[in-house]
């Protein structure tokens, strides 16, 4: 978090420069399900000197979306964008991507295609295309876009309806530790984590039938980042210096 303030620090002060050539804008889109929103996740990657387009973009309030099934590509107006959590960065090879999140209400529809464009002074970008195609399972929708927003309420009743349907697979185990963690209860997150992680194992074992080990077999390393985590959380908690 505090990188994510730096930076923005960083930019704020920054002597202006000139929008470059090559800046890019990459999308990419949780679908949700109505009547919950949908998300997008944006990042524009430029020079890291190209101090004007990234204070531009983390000034933008909100970019236009474009319905991109259309021959005339113009701004959708029935839909209304909010920007949501702090942005984030990643530099490589001399650049720079702010990667920022957008909660669209109401959720995109089906089988529709999106892309989002930004206009900086004479400049205008265009993101690629993105077409919406949900997962059979509403609950699955829904659960990604709580994660991406932080309703923790709303992420922890979609993991309990899951651990009571299906009880022998991880995912309702992990949305509601996730959850749990949102509302800062570790410990009882750590535990929900904990029986996600033994489920993956039961599921998924490292070593086939005849005990021989399964080429290219990981571990579930979304779920140990989670617990250590969690177990840092618990410790901060119990130190009285905080």
């Amino acid at each position: 978090m505090m990188r994510k303030i730096l930076l923005i620090v960083i930019l704020a002060f920054a002597l202006p420069g000139t929008v470059a050539a090559e800046a890019e804008l990459q999308l990419g889109i949780s679908p949700g399900q109505p009547p919950g929103p949908s998300i997008l996740e944006i990042a524009l990657a430029t020079q890291e000197s190209d101090i004007k387009t990234l204070n531009a973009w983390l000034a933008l309030k909100t970019p236009s979306l474009i319905y991109a099934g259309a021959d005339d590509a113009t701004p959708a107006k029935d839909f209304r964008l909010t920007s949501v959590g702090v942005p984030s960065e990643y530099a490589y090879g001399g650049r720079l991507s702010i990667n920022r999140v957008f909660r669209v209400d109401p959720a995109l529809p089906d089988d529709s295609i999106w892309k989002v464009q930004v206009e900086f002074g004479d400049m205008i970008i265009e993101s690629n295309a993105k077409a919406i195609i949900r997962l059979a399972d509403p609950l699955i929708n829904a659960a990604t876009v709580a994660m991406r927003i932080g309703d923790g309420a709303l992420l922890e009743e979609i993991g309990t309806t899951l651990i009571a349907r299906q009880p022998d697979q991880t995912h309702g185990y992990r949305y509601r530790g996730f959850a749990l963690e949102i509302q800062g209860r570790y410990a009882a997150a750590e535990e929900d984590i904990k029986t996600a992680r033994t489920i993956f194992y039961m599921n998924n074992p490292p070593i086939d039938a005849d005990g021989r080990m399964i080429p290219n077999w990981e571990p579930p390393e979304i779920l140990d980042r989670t617990l250590r985590r969690l177990h840092a959380a618990q410790e901060r908690s119990l130190d009285p210096g905080n």
